[in-house]
């Protein structure tokens, strides 16, 4: 989850960080103020983010080729290259932006069954490349305005709020429910049907941006916890 979030948090940092419709398209357009604005670099210039970025690559792929295998080597090294284009890729592609960000949320799945030596069925990378991908479509709504500043035309840009609404609420109604058929035991598919019920009772009494995204939170949890029983 810690990921997953890491990677959102990427993804809204990348369109809109603030009211002021500042962005962050990638590392090397930003200047010392842009920074500032942000409190976890207010004591950190462009360069010095430069330098930790590069250094906690460099930590992180050390450590792992001297305690693991090549396999997991080689899965934190794509997921790295893919968050290092990530922006780049954003700009270029918007309208794919929410099943990129996806795929990078099964990286850190991947990479910790790898480390562990288990097997997962293919199937259940599924339901979160569905569920993230819609669940991205929604923070691009609330995103609106700094992505049009920025002539990044997302879904809701091109295709209206209400189309991406149905869009996003059908996908995450979807990936939550493909869970309760994949599911081994019946407290993974109780809590995959909780998960889906949320999603579902979200969608018919929307309350606001925090509530929404509080509750795509929570239902991500359960699915996770699904997940975590099948493998068990």
């Amino acid at each position: 989850m810690f990921y997953c979030h890491k990677y959102q948090l990427r993804s809204y940092l990348d369109t809109n960080f603030d009211k002021e419709g500042v962005t962050l398209s990638t590392t090397s357009s930003l200047s010392s103020d842009s920074f500032d604005k942000l409190s976890v670099f207010k004591h950190l210039s462009s360069h010095g983010a430069y330098y930790l970025a590069a250094s906690l690559i460099i930590i992180s792929l050390t450590i792992d080729l001297l305690f693991n295998d090549v396999k997991s080597f080689i899965v934190i090294l794509l997921t790295i290259l893919g968050v290092i284009i990530y922006s780049p890729f954003a700009k270029r592609f918007p309208l794919f932006k929410g099943f990129y960000t996806s795929l990078l949320c099964c990286a850190p799945l991947q990479y910790g069954l790898t480390i562990a030596k288990v097997d997962m069925n293919l199937l259940l990378y599924i339901p979160i490349i569905i569920f993230i991908t819609g669940r991205e479509i929604l923070l691009d709504i609330y995103d609106l305005e700094g992505d049009k500043k920025n002539n990044i035309y997302t879904i809701p840009i091109r295709y209206g709020v209400a189309f991406s609404r149905t869009v996003c609420w059908t996908l995450m109604i979807v990936g939550c429910s493909s869970l309760i058929f994949l599911s081994g035991n019946i407290i993974g598919i109780f809590a995959a049907c909780i998960s889906a019920l949320i999603v579902i009772l979200l969608f018919i009494y929307k309350k606001g941006e925090r509530t929404e995204i509080l509750f795509t939170q929570i239902a991500m949890m359960l699915g996770c916890i699904s997940i975590a029983l099948l493998l068990h």
